[in-house]
């Protein structure tokens, strides 16, 4: 069930890639603080690479900030595969 607010919000689809907050109480918390990282986004159409800040580590799941092109600032966890701190060319 939708419920109309007087504050006008959008829903911004989240990434096919993204997961939720890792369950239960932290057990493996590997940092905590901002570290700029490149972060893989996969998309319905496309997929792509875009900078963010890496905020948190816990079970195998990093929770990253990024700015869309257009919008706000989004918070999504990733997991560790789909967050790099460089871009590593191989030819």
């Amino acid at each position: 069930m939708f419920y109309r607010c007087e504050v006008s919000e959008r829903l911004y689809p989240a990434p096919l890639n993204a997961l939720g907050p890792p369950h239960g109480p932290s057990k493996d918390k590997l940092y905590e603080g901002r570290r700029l990282v490149l972060i893989r986004l996969v998309w319905r159409t496309h997929t792509e690479i875009r900078p963010g800040v890496a905020l948190h580590s816990d079970q195998g799941r990093i929770c990253v900030e990024w700015n869309p092109a257009r919008g706000v600032t989004r918070y999504t966890w990733l997991s560790e595969t789909d967050v790099r701190p460089r871009l590593k060319y191989q030819p």
